[in-house]
């Protein structure tokens, strides 16, 4: 089975396009204006698909062969205003939502608790670093000094923006603290996560 998640032509509907392998398929229109494709990042995780609005609501969709089921959940809370990026990832089999508010003032974690459906705010990644844009992904970090840290499509001068969690502030590797003024975001940038077997 393959899922398609797209836009109607008024941005008002998420259409949900379920195509099987006898190529029987079924086109399913949902309410999303709080749901626009252009700011979510979808995720597969334990066999449900998720989806965070521009509020902070999360979708949860429930594919199978005979129906679609569709629930939404209060998502955690915006680090300090209603416009704000976000971003939902796998890390150490959860499932995180990054949240960050605008101008760079700050970026909050949180884990979904999938027995509650309750979010839970992270302090510490430990020994994962977690990259967010258009793809998101996490992994054990291997160099010193990259673990706990979110790395941003954005560049100040020539080095990768990252947030650190230790100093809940955002860093270069080459400068103490990124001034926002001077930050270039790759809006198509997404990251790669490289196999090597």
């Amino acid at each position: 089975m393959v899922i398609a998640l797209d836009m109607d032509e008024r941005f008002q509907h998420m259409v949900i396009i379920k195509v099987h392998s006898s190529l029987n398929g079924a086109i399913i229109l949902y309410d999303c204006r709080e749901f626009p494709t252009y700011n979510i990042s979808p995720i597969y995780h334990n066999g449900l698909f998720y989806c965070l609005s521009m509020k902070g609501k999360l979708r949860v969709i429930e594919a199978t062969r005979e129906k679609i089921n569709l629930k939404e959940i209060e998502g955690p809370q915006a680090p300090y205003n209603k416009h704000f990026n976000n971003f939902l990832l796998e890390c150490d089999g959860n499932l995180l939502a990054v949240l960050e508010s605008s101008f760079g003032k700050g970026v909050k974690v949180f884990k979904l608790d999938e027995s509650t459906m309750t979010w839970m705010k992270v302090e510490s990644l430990k020994n994962h670093m977690l990259f967010v844009g258009k793809a998101c992904f996490s992994t054990v970090a291997n160099i010193p000094g990259m673990e706990n840290k979110i790395y941003f499509p954005r560049f100040y001068r020539q080095s990768v923006v990252f947030y650190s969690l230790d100093t809940n502030n955002y860093h270069t590797f080459k400068n103490d603290v990124v001034n926002f003024r001077h930050v270039k975001e790759h809006l198509n940038g997404c990251w790669i996560q490289p196999r090597w077997h």
